[in-house]
């Protein structure tokens, strides 16, 4: 069945996350032991980098 045929409440569950207004590139990196304790503070510490890291510039 085509994603179409299906009711419009099944779509709005099956259609996924939206899009992001601002778009980020997925990188890999490694990084001394200092940085990598962003990691250690918890759930969010991407966040917390970018944002130290434009904060930096």
């Amino acid at each position: 069945m085509p994603f179409s045929g299906l009711p419009e409440s099944l779509q709005a569950k099956l259609h996924g996350r939206p899009k992001a207004v601002v778009s980020k590139e997925r990188i890999k990196t490694r990084l001394s032991m200092e940085v990598a304790r962003f990691r250690e503070s918890g759930e969010g510490w991407q966040t917390r980098m970018d944002t130290a890291i434009k904060d930096s510039q």
